[in-house]
């Protein structure tokens, strides 16, 4: 597929946060994260909409708050899906298949055909926002990139040094593409560039499936100075000192997390 024209900019000239989402999760996240971060910090946040009404760019237009986004047509995704729906694809592609059908997550919504459309388009939100974060960096920048169904309770040191960038390791190998502290040495604006563009190509070539966006990473990585992000810098466990919680998967039934995020909507 070919991805829509990149529309909006990006109007942070200090530290800021990055995250993306449609327009349901906008309404459902994004809005609480934008204002946890005007409330709680001194620092911007720029989000990065799929398919957003115009009431959502409106907000964005704030001090400290910047948006880009993109209109998906609703054919977008007929190309992909029917090379994923067949059955005797080449070894990997089955492989990839396969490991995406057997997401407990996946099955929980149904195996249905048009599940399996709706999870390409979801894997496109996933990995298009590194796509879209390349196009807007023009110069190295230090931000952070995290799921945009999270909080930020209050300040945090986004000081970290002597690498290019700063991110999770997964337990069993390879990394986690959720959180990324970027730094700003041009290596940092290298490895954006580097991980946009191998994304995109595979996007423009139908190859959209789960993990991309951390496969991607895992490719690209050993290439470039990076660091460990402390283990509670972004918080699954909900502790009550963390700055940030994040609730990707079903933290975001937790009822600890649901009134926190109330606080902002």
């Amino acid at each position: 597929m070919m991805l829509p024209p990149l529309e909006g900019k990006l109007t942070q000239d200090n530290f800021f946060v990055y995250a993306a989402a449609d327009s349901v999760y906008f309404d459902t996240h994004g809005r609480a994260l934008i204002n946890s971060i005007l409330q709680n910090t001194d620092v911007g946040v720029h989000l990065h909409i799929y398919n957003p009404t115009p009431d959502q760019i409106q907000l964005c237009q704030q001090p400290r708050v910047s948006a880009s986004w993109e209109y998906i047509p609703d054919n977008a995704f007929d190309a992909p899906f029917s090379i994923w729906a067949q059955d005797n694809l080449p070894d990997l592609m089955l492989g990839r298949k396969r490991k995406m059908l057997g997401l407990k997550q996946y099955n929980e919504q149904g195996t249905n055909p048009e599940q399996l459309r709706r999870w390409i388009q979801k894997t496109y939100y996933a990995c298009a926002r590194f796509v879209r974060m390349a196009e807007l960096l023009t110069k190295p920048t230090r931000f952070l990139e995290i799921y945009v169904d999270g909080v930020v309770r209050k300040p945090f040191d986004y000081h970290l040094s002597g690498r290019d960038f700063f991110l999770y390791e997964k337990v069993k190998g390879g990394h986690l593409a959720g959180s990324i502290l970027f730094t700003e040495t041009k290596e940092s604006l290298d490895f954006v560039k580097e991980l946009g563009q191998l994304i995109r190509h595979e996007i423009e070539q139908d190859n959209i499936y789960w993990f991309l966006d951390q496969n991607t990473l895992d490719k690209i990585i050993p290439k470039y100075n990076r660091g460990l992000l402390p283990i509670d810098y972004i918080d699954w466990h909900m502790n009550v000192n963390s700055s940030i919680w994040s609730a990707k998967g079903k933290r975001k039934e937790l009822e600890v997390f649901k009134r926190e995020q109330q606080k902002y909507l």
